[in-house]
């Protein structure tokens, strides 16, 4: 297992062409562990998030090694809000709060985001923050 990213280091002879698996597997989404569904154990277990576990790192130890300015860009441009100004300020609140209790679990993570959860819906009318 590589990333796709790591595509020219395998391939070392021309190709006529690649076939991708981009899909997520069952294995993966139905793994509660790893963060993806909303039921008890993905809110309470260590908050992953990663399509493979062994690789990268997981998303509490990111977040304890992250910056704002990162945070609020993978915000901006993987969240569903595409407002700068509001990802900088929920990047802001989520490591102000890693500075008082790291968020270990999607519940403590997900708690941020409803703590903001009426500031958000006023400027995003219809985003669902649940």
């Amino acid at each position: 297992q590589r990333p796709f990213g790591d595509i020219t280091d395998v391939v070392e002879e021309q190709v006529a062409g690649v076939l991708l698996d981009l899909g997520m597997s069952r294995l993966q989404s139905s793994d509660s562990s790893r963060g993806f569904l909303r039921d008890d154990l993905a809110l309470t277990s260590p908050l992953d998030l990663r399509m493979n576990p062994h690789a990268g790192v997981p998303a509490s130890q990111w977040l304890r090694e992250t910056t704002v300015a990162e945070l609020a860009a993978t915000i901006d441009t993987y969240g569903a809000l595409h407002d700068s100004v509001l990802s900088e300020r929920l990047a802001e609140a989520i490591l102000l709060r890693q500075s008082e209790e790291q968020p270990a679990s999607l519940s403590q993570l997900r708690q941020i985001f409803e703590e903001l959860g009426p500031e958000i819906e006023n400027e995003h009318p219809g985003l669902d923050v649940e």
